[in-house]
């Protein structure tokens, strides 16, 4: 399915670096010239090169602040295209421009594959081609506005990819999505090529699942190891993974997927009667396996949760691969019998939680939940504390409004009386520049004084650590307050708990262990990615570092402004916790040793529905966690209401009054935290929810550190000594750590 969006003329933002700045002050006002010129077809460009067509996302499917796979057609003509540079403004309607190298000989057609990160609803992507040395060849610019084949989903939406043929998979969500017509609740694509599944695991960042079919061993073939590292990697930072294995289970067993089974798998076996599919689909159709049966994969030393069974052996299976989830079905749903079964829909919708469009009141689809005005995600909780600067004062909305009007007083019928009231009138050539510039100057100092003249950053830091793969992934979150007009570059690479690299973990030398980019907030307010373009020209803009963003370059904010970035980073964990913790019935028992050099504050132990509170863990002691009395985890996690008015005034109140610490328990296990409790979903940062790890049968251990979780490189390289020289003293930094544990099980 082709993606076709509206063309026009290339901006001048999109020459190569060496002659960008010159042209910078006048991109996003030739930005909005091509966004007017977008019936310009390819045709009618007489450049070097073409931009034939972009798809953008899953099969057109989108969402605003994260990354998506895209895909341009090109034309090389006369001269080889040699890089690529793909601009779109981020959610402070700033362009922002990723590139890589890419080579097509002339004469000839192709098609280039990159990820870009969309803020602005009403934006354009601007393509530009380069050759040899640099030289601009050719560009287009894609307005989404006019774009009828884009799709862009809501936070609360769902989207699941399947590749290949997973029979029924599309139908229960609804089937195929219809041009014009809105998102579903629930949404499910099907793609067929290797080159549609992205090279870089932070493009599957809108993705829910992947349902990935082996009953096409050529299919699995032909999916090159560039994008099986991404998948892979993908998973285990969180991702879902469904895979259905029948008679290919030799392939399987040897493959790429190898490292995600729940357990081995040693034959195939029949089973005349799947009937436990019957009772799991809850449908009344019956699964007719014919006189040959359901090939069954059989699967010993089992490592996951048994969902489904049949005389012992297992159908459904549920594991984790680092802190991801693979769902593994040990039979095939790309090939018969299933793809006869007509309860194979309500199968799928049983297994993902699928609901079709008629299922969902859709005209009050994710409106009506208590909260604060202007809140509708737990995230902007987290946004209002990395934004919360107590030594910058903010000026109240009435003294502003009365000083102007003060100000028009005073150089108008002030000035006017006091001169006509002299017989002076022609004094007025010198009271009235005089007060402007005195009372400019005077309210620049008293801004001056109010706001400061220090740079100040708020961190807040997330390590997670799964102890049996070995798999470290850390989140920043960042806000930066600039005292002047200025530029910044940053970069964040591994501090706490690492012991390597991502790739020492076999994930592969292509994946990119760092990703650094803007951060906008779910509302429809400053920094919002609801919202729309501003429509301001000129705005500078800046670049990614490297093809697969590790960094930002000379990000521009404006004095005394505010501007947030988000970052994630990959490696080889060490070994920060010693547990020897048992499970018995629904409790835990044993002790844990915090091997860091400081101290674990604020430490909860969460296993199954219960939660043990841990004061302090200090470096080298081992703790009874017997010692401490258990309660259960959603009472405690309930403990804090964090919504509940729709009162402004009383919601500040509230969101400062809110310790930061219990804003972020309740993103890192919002689904064991009753809607009613937290008052807000959590849409936008739902891939930092480990709660399905308990429902697998793990202990999380959290808890809060006072040692860097990543390092910040602000306006500096990045280098071995871990240690950056340019950071203010004026930094706030929260960082939490959280350990995923395998628990002794004396009685399996």
């Amino acid at each position: 399915m082709t993606e076709r969006l509206s063309q026009g003329s290339m901006p001048e933002r999109s020459l190569p670096h060496p002659c960008r700045q010159s042209f910078r002050r006048w991109a996003r006002t030739l930005l909005c010239v091509a966004v007017v010129l977008a019936s310009v077809s390819p045709a009618q460009a007489q450049g070097k090169a073409d931009v034939e067509d972009i798809r953008v996302g899953f099969q057109g499917f989108v969402k605003l602040g994260f990354w998506v796979p895209i895909a341009v057609d090109v034309q090389a003509k006369d001269d080889p295209i040699r890089a690529i540079r793909l601009s779109t403004p981020d959610s402070d309607d700033m362009q922002t421009t990723i590139g890589r190298e890419s080579f097509v000989p002339a004469n000839s057609r192709d098609t280039i594959h990159h990820f870009i990160k969309l803020g602005d609803p009403t934006s354009a992507i601007v393509v530009g081609l380069y050759g040899d040395e640099g030289a601009p060849l050719e560009g287009r610019s894609f307005g989404l506005v006019d774009a009828t084949d884009i799709k862009l989903l809501d936070f609360e939406q769902s989207l699941h990819v399947g590749f290949g043929r997973p029979t029924g998979l599309l139908e229960a969500a609804g089937g195929p999505h219809e041009i014009g017509q809105p998102a579903k609740p629930d949404n499910v694509v099907l793609i067929q090529s290797p080159a549609e599944l992205p090279s870089q695991w932070f493009a599957y960042g809108a993705v829910d699942t992947v349902v990935l079919p082996t009953g096409n061993a050529d299919a699995l073939r032909r999916i090159p190891p560039l994008r099986t590292e991404a998948l892979l990697s993908w998973v285990r930072q969180g991702g879902h993974l469904v895979v259905s294995c029948g008679d290919n289970w030799q392939e399987v067993s040897k493959g790429f997927l190898a490292p995600l089974l729940p357990g081995t798998l040693t034959g195939t076996s029949r089973l005349r009667v799947p009937d436990s599919l019957e009772i799991y689909a809850d449908v009344q159709t019956r699964f007719d396996a014919g006189t040959q049966g359901l090939t069954i994969a059989d699967l010993k030393d089992v490592t996951g949760q048994v969902v489904l069974q049949k005389d012992g052996r297992p159908l459904i299976v549920s594991g984790a691969y680092g802190f991801g989830e693979v769902t593994f079905l040990t039979f095939d749903t790309d090939v018969g019998p299933f793809t006869q079964w007509t309860g194979r829909q309500a199968f799928w919708k049983k297994l993902l939680g699928l609901k079709k469009s008629e299922e969902v009141d859709l005209d009050n689809f994710g409106v009506g939940r208590v909260g604060y005005s202007g809140v509708s995600d737990l995230s902007t909780l987290l946004f209002g504390k990395l934004e919360d600067f107590p030594a910058v004062k903010l000026v109240p909305f009435g003294l502003v409004a009365g000083l102007i009007f003060g100000y028009i007083l005073l150089i108008g019928p002030v000035d006017y009386f006091v001169l006509k009231r002299m017989g002076r009138l022609e004094l007025t050539w010198i009271t009235f520049p005089t007060l402007v510039v005195v009372i400019s100057v005077a309210a620049y100092f008293i801004a001056h004084w109010i706001k400061g003249d220090a740079l100040r950053i708020n961190q807040i830091q997330i390590v997670d650590v799964d102890a049996e793969s070995g798999t470290l992934r850390g989140s920043s979150f960042m806000a930066l307050f600039s005292p002047r007009i200025d530029t910044y570059s940053l970069t964040t690479t591994p501090a706490l708990g690492t012991n390597g690299t991502w790739e020492d973990l076999g994930m592969g030398a292509s994946q990119s262990d760092r990703l650094v980019s803007w951060l906008g907030s779910p509302e429809d307010a400053v920094r919002g990615l609801s919202r729309g373009g501003v429509g301001l020209l000129g705005r500078q803009g800046y670049d990614y570092e490297g093809p697969d963003a590790k960094g930002l370059l000379d990000v521009p904010i404006q004095v005394w402004s505010v501007k947030t970035f988000v970052s994630r980073w990959l490696a080889r964990a060490g070994n920060v916790l010693d547990a020897d913790l048992h499970a018995e019935d629904v409790f835990l028992t044993g002790t844990v040793t915090n091997n860091l050099e400081v101290p674990l504050e604020d430490v909860m132990v969460a296993y199954g529905g219960q939660v043990y509170l841990l004061p302090k863990l200090q470096p080298g002691v081992a703790v009874d966690i017997a010692a401490t009395r258990s309660r259960t985890l959603v009472g405690y996690l309930g403990k804090q209401r964090l919504g509940g008015t729709s009162d402004y005034s009383l919601a500040a109140e509230s969101l400062r009054r809110n310790n930061v610490v219990d804003v972020v328990r309740t993103i890192l296990f919002a689904q064991k935290t009753p809607e009613t409790v937290r008052g807000f979903p959590n849409n936008y940062l739902s891939d930092l929810d480990l709660s399905d790890q308990l429902e697998l049968g793990k202990i999380i251990v959290f808890g809060r550190v006072s040692s860097p979780g990543g390092t910040l490189w602000l306006n500096e390289d990045a280098n071995e000594d871990g240690a950056s020289a340019s950071l203010p003293d004026n930094i706030r930094n929260d960082v939490f750590l959280r350990v995923v544990l395998e628990p002794h099980r004396d009685n399996p």
